[in-house]
């Protein structure tokens, strides 16, 4: 199982993943429990402010959610089954969603298109050289796919997304075509700490995981209690 739900208490064992006071958060633009995930986290981190507490600081970290569908050219071999990617039926992520209140407009046969690599890509690119505009980025990469229906897999989708947030376009352009940017995806998937990952959204902090799109009171437990 590569992307799962979660559970109530989402709080797992120790992990071998080196982290710093950074909450490490494993996603793929195309899960939508990583989707629902961070719209969890986004919740937490606004509670967490409006409880006095420090800023916590938080580290991306790609996943791809279609490796197992993709021949060694890195292009999708086959049909995307959507139980088998996600490890559950489409009504478990459509309950979810509106347990959360969150808005998912995306259906299930668009879901199987989708190619995330190039928005990763995109977001490694903007993390390295315009980190002032990733979490902007990281957030409309999200919505554009779950609440507006785009592929995000169109370099042209990616290059308006990044211009909107003030990035020049022909340098987005170069990022998506240039094989260099496409090695520091394929290193940053190749971490060897990415084998401890067994499901996406995951969350490390410190020794401990959570795992799956929990609900936000696990990401607290997680973060605040010791």
């Amino acid at each position: 199982m590569r992307d799962i739900e979660g559970s109530e208490n989402g709080v797992g064992p120790p992990t071998s993943v080196q982290t710093t006071d950074s909450l490490v958060v494993y996603a793929d633009y195309v899960c939508p429990f990583s989707y629902l995930g961070t719209e969890v986290l986004s919740n937490y981190l606004t509670n967490r402010e409006s409880r006095g507490l420090s800023s916590l600081s938080v580290e991306w970290r790609p996943f791809d959610l279609r490796e197992p569908y993709r021949d060694s050219d890195g292009t999708i071999r086959r049909e995307i089954d959507v139980e088998e990617s996600l490890g559950a039926p489409w009504s478990a992520v459509e309950e979810l969603a509106s347990r959360y209140g969150v808005e998912m407009n995306l259906s299930s046969p668009t879901y199987r298109t989708v190619d995330s690599r190039k928005a990763q890509q995109l977001s490694l690119y903007i993390q390295d050289e315009h980190p002032d505009r990733f979490e902007t980025v990281h957030n409309w990469l999200f919505s554009a796919l779950w609440r507006d229906g785009e592929d995000i897999g169109s370099d042209e989708t990616l290059v308006d997304i990044a211009g909107a947030a003030g990035i020049d376009p022909a340098s987005v352009r170069s990022a998506l075509s240039d094989q260099r940017h496409e090695q520091r995806l394929t290193e940053a998937l190749d971490d060897p700490e990415r084998e401890e990952i067994t499901g996406i959204p995951s969350f490390v902090y410190q020794d401990r995981t959570a795992q799956g799109a929990v609900p936000e009171g696990s990401i607290q437990t997680l973060v605040e209690n010791r």
